[in-house]
């Protein structure tokens, strides 16, 4: 079940501010300007702690801070000697869950109360009656489900009514599941993306999902890859999806050691920025429920990695597209999104850009940017943009805001110096980023070839 997460701060502002989330969220807690929730309090490190709201889970973590952090009065991380301790002592910083009541202490004089209610889901209908569900009942009602010979022949006529044909599973995550299917009729191939959101979910976020993906289907480019439709089961969605056979950068890398030869390389970011600057400029229409259709610009795909970008090598040469595009939006912003690796590298934090990192909810098409030449970056060294030595998700978030980027050229010595400038130029990201538009990272490339 969905909820309502909310922070307030009870000890150590002068004022008691609350913050308040629903679906998922990270939120960086700290001093410093570019925190979600900036402090003041002089005892509170610039970047204190990381804490992420999932859908059933709240979790959090110090980030190497002087004074610690705190979970009900015990200590749960901070720099190995207090407050005694130098900028280069090490972190004792483990992750650990936050319920409903716990205090979360910065220091020993800033605490937040977490708060969670549950939010009721709008429960949806038999698929083989009609009747409303009840709390607990899952696809079919409980009526049905004691009628076994009837849910066996009601099964056994869904599967034939379906136009298509499975032929291969070419992904598997924790919501589903992605397949080569063919149409019965035509024997054309789809790549058919099952996602499963489960039952507890309200009609209101079905609607806005289907909204999103609709936005989706819209965009039309040769190195995206084309949505045809999606279409809501009674457990989540199946969308329906252009075939690529040669599967993933991220799998080419796989398949040749690690790493793409600098030629197929920069011929897949080339086409991959085209993409981009295609769906940032993209004009397109989103109808509400009943309303008029309003329009709006094209989506910021906000996970961008090696996973993400297609290839088919059917021809004389490779075609890369991008897959996948407002998945991630669509899944949040309905509040559906959980671990969403069906098929693709999941949402990585090693290609978000710090601002992503910072600000969960950051769609300005500059975030694309920068993942496109931290994705180029990996495709010529087989390496990320920073060292990461953390093997945890919290952790590698805690990498990511501390840790420089390293020079391409101290990865691979042969990449030409003046490709090596534009693509350490790109991924700059303090104070501003420089780079910020496709069609500006392109032309960089381009000239320095």
């Amino acid at each position: 079940m969905p909820h309502r997460v909310t922070l307030t701060i009870r000890r150590g502002e002068s004022d008691k501010r609350q913050y308040t989330y629903v679906g998922k969220a990270r939120l960086i807690i700290g001093r410093g300007g570019d925190c979600t929730i900036v402090l003041k309090n002089g005892t509170v490190s610039s970047r204190h702690c990381l804490v992420e709201i999932e859908p059933d889970t709240i979790v959090a973590r110090d980030f190497g801070s002087l004074n610690g952090t705190y979970l009900n009065g015990r200590k749960m991380g901070g720099r190995r000697g207090g407050p005694e301790a130098t900028k280069d002592s090490q972190p004792d910083c483990p992750a650990f869950a936050l319920t409903s009541g716990d205090i979360l202490g910065l220091g020993r004089e800033c605490e937040i109360l977490i708060e969670m209610a549950d939010i009721p889901p709008v429960w949806g209908s038999c698929e083989r009656c009609g009747r409303r569900l009840a709390e607990g009942e899952a696809e079919f009602c409980a009526d049905c489900l004691a009628d076994s010979a009837g849910i066996l022949s009601h099964l056994r006529e869904r599967i034939e009514k379906s136009p298509y044909r499975k032929i291969e599973l070419l992904g598997e995550g924790t919501m589903g599941q992605v397949w080569l299917v063919e149409d019965k009729q035509s024997m054309e191939q789809f790549a058919m993306r099952i996602l499963h959101t489960g039952d507890a979910v309200s009609d209101d976020a079905n609607t806005l999902f289907l909204r999103r993906q609709n936005l989706a289907s819209q965009l039309n480019h040769p190195h995206i890859v084309r949505q045809y439709d999606c279409q809501q089961t009674t457990d989540g969605f199946y969308i329906r999806m252009e075939y690529m056979s040669g599967r993933s950068a991220a799998y080419q890398m796989r398949q040749r050691g690690g790493k793409l030869d600098r030629e197929l390389a920069t011929g897949i970011i080339l086409q991959t920025l085209d993409a981009l600057i295609y769906a940032h400029e993209a004009a397109l229409l989103d109808a509400a429920p009943g309303g008029k259709a309003e329009p709006v610009m094209g989506p910021v795909h906000r996970n961008l990695t090696p996973g993400n970008i297609l290839l088919d090598d059917r021809g004389q040469a490779t075609v890369a597209k991008v897959s996948n595009f407002g998945l991630r939006t669509a899944l949040d912003t309905s509040g559906l999104s959980g671990n969403d690796d069906t098929g693709s590298v999941p949402c990585s934090p090693l290609f978000l850009c710090r601002k992503q990192i910072i600000d969960y909810a950051y769609t300005d098409p500059s975030a694309d940017v920068w993942a496109a030449a931290a994705c180029y970056y990996a495709m010529l060294t087989g390496r990320y943009v920073k060292d990461f030595t953390s093997q945890t998700r919290l952790g590698v978030f805690s990498d990511l805001l501390k840790n420089a980027i390293v020079p391409i050229r101290e990865r691979d010595p042969s990449i030409p110096e003046g490709l090596a400038e534009v693509i350490d130029y790109a991924l700059i990201e303090e104070p501003e980023m420089r780079v910020t538009r496709a069609a500006q990272l392109k032309k960089m490339i381009e000239d320095a070839l």
